[in-house]
């Protein structure tokens, strides 16, 4: 990282908020995946994750090498977007598992989503996902610092936000977020980018606009457009106040510079073609989602869910 200037004020401070990745580059135990837990009330299971987590023996290591994939090579290098016009950008990573960490929190290999019908969501609604977030804050977590985003807008509450987050995670965290937005000093000073999903009614006027055609301007996977979107306005308003019109302004203007997005046409699967495909390619380490995006890689397609119950049923589980 470039070295800030000293006594930045914290007016010249931006948090960046980034959905983790659920590809980890360190091997998870089956102990820390939280879909072997039973799914009884939220506080029992958290109770039992949060055990599991703080005594398994595998080795931490930082956030920031911990995560891989495409999402995350760009999401680690936000930060880096701003630092050199003086600014003092600190990034956190909204976990399923951890909470709200630092990027250089030590954490172990997990599995955990705020994700639903995933074999490690933490929950199967949007009620069950925030209250696992709600309880995740009162955690005192990996590392030392504030654990809700309502208490890191407090530590500088004329600091400027930009969350980055999928629907999911958006969602999740709604509620804290919604309190957040209530501490700072000028919420014209938080941004919300959050493309592929609607966002809770209560949050939308935060939400910068934009969606998938943006893709044809930054390019990489829809997986990565959040990120990608953040990257290039960071770069962008670097100068800036790093206000919401800004911001909003800067999406606009590369709305209006992109082309027309090609649609894949994937061929439709029959179910005994599915459960085929998932016997012919299924390994130890096989996922659902990996299987998934295998499968549509190969020109292939099935509906997430009916992927998903079908490979339950085909392995057993």
């Amino acid at each position: 990282m470039i070295p800030l200037p000293l006594g930045v004020p914290t007016e010249r401070r931006v948090n960046v908020i980034v959905t983790c990745a659920n590809r980890k580059l360190r091997p998870v135990p089956d102990e820390l995946r939280l879909g072997s837990f039973a799914r009884t009330s939220v506080a029992d299971r958290l109770e039992r994750w949060v055990s599991a987590l703080e005594r398994h023996s595998t080795a931490s290591c930082p956030a920031d090498l911990l995560y891989g994939g495409e999402h995350w090579q760009v999401a680690r290098t936000l930060g880096a977007q701003v630092e050199v016009s003086g600014w003092d950008a600190r990034t956190w990573v909204c976990s399923a598992g951890y909470g709200l960490v630092p990027v250089g929190a030590p954490l172990k290999p997990y599995g955990a989503t705020f994700a639903t019908a995933h074999e490690d969501s933490v929950g199967e609604t949007a009620a069950e996902t925030r209250s696992w977030w709600e309880a995740l804050t009162g955690w005192d977590g990996p590392a030392a610092g504030p654990r809700s985003l309502e208490a890191l807008a407090g530590e500088a509450r004329d600091a400027a936000f930009v969350v980055v987050l999928s629907p999911s995670y958006l969602r999740a965290c709604a509620d804290d977020l919604l309190r957040a937005i209530g501490v700072m000093e000028s919420p014209d000073r938080l941004s919300i980018v959050s493309i592929g999903g609607t966002p809770p009614r209560e949050l939308r006027e935060f939400v910068l606009p934009g969606d998938a055609h943006l893709q044809t301007v930054l390019g990489g996977s829809l997986g990565a457009l959040n990120v990608r979107v953040a990257q290039r306005l960071l770069r962008m308003s670097a100068d800036s106040a790093m206000d919401r019109a800004t911001l909003a302004e800067h999406v606009a203007a590369l709305a209006s510079s992109g082309g027309v997005r090609e649609i894949p046409r994937r061929q439709p699967m029959s179910d005994d073609d599915v459960r085929k495909f998932i016997m012919e390619n299924l390994s130890e380490r096989s996922t659902h989602t990996s299987l998934l995006r295998k499968l549509r890689d190969s020109g292939l397609a099935c509906e997430q869910k009916r992927f998903a119950r079908l490979f339950a049923a085909t392995v057993g589980g």
